[in-house]
């Protein structure tokens, strides 16, 4: 989820040749319709979005889908954010540098699906994390 629409094609387009599904939001409103729409393993969001800050979106997230639990990557340039990293953790989001190359991306996000994967009850049928 990210207003830019370069950031969210290249990310995207990355993920995808690693084997990922990928959903993309440009706003808040539209994230929180995929998610109460979709199955979701995990969600990268951006902290500055045009109609909510990545911890409204997360909160709304929560409160819509109060099951819903998938490891969250808070992406920001922004370090005034790290400010909000305690709310951020209690949401369940790890805060990260925009900056971050899309290899490290993919590397973090499967780190945190694999964690994520040890802590829930195998699913029927469900192999691979998959990132939307």
């Amino acid at each position: 989820m990210d207003d830019d629409l370069g950031t969210r094609e290249t990310l995207g387009r990355w993920l995808r040749t690693e084997g990922y599904a990928v959903d993309v939001a440009a706003s808040g409103r539209e994230a929180l319709e995929q998610v109460v729409a979709a199955s979701i393993d995990a969600i990268l969001l951006d902290y500055h979005l045009p109609d909510m800050d990545g911890l409204e979106c997360l909160r709304a997230m929560r409160a819509r889908r109060p099951g819903l639990h998938p490891p969250v990557v808070l992406f920001t340039a922004d370090w005034e954010v790290q400010d909000d990293g305690v709310e951020a953790g209690a949401l369940g989001a790890t805060i990260a540098s925009k900056l971050t190359g899309v290899e490290e991306v993919e590397r973090l996000l499967a780190s945190l699906c694999a964690m994520a994967a040890t802590r829930a009850p195998a699913k029927a049928g469900h192999h691979e994390p998959v990132a939307r």
